[in-house]
């Protein structure tokens, strides 16, 4: 396998288990609310990012 086959597939299982994570913790957590809860899309936070992180206070885009 081509290393970046083997990246982009490494990419997809790391995001799976993330997630997977997550959605046990906050169920664990009693917060299935949130689970429905939209975040920004890749590009928002691509912008977010490129407007300057500087002391920000990563709540108010989530």
């Amino acid at each position: 396998m081509h290393w970046r086959d083997a990246l982009s597939e490494y990419a997809g299982q790391h995001e799976s288990y993330c997630t997977d994570f997550a959605r046990a913790v906050l169920e664990r957590a009693g917060r299935e609310d949130l689970l429905d809860h939209q975040g920004p899309t890749k590009q928002e936070f691509i912008t977010y990012l490129e407007d300057g992180l500087v002391e920000r206070d990563f709540r108010e885009i989530f």
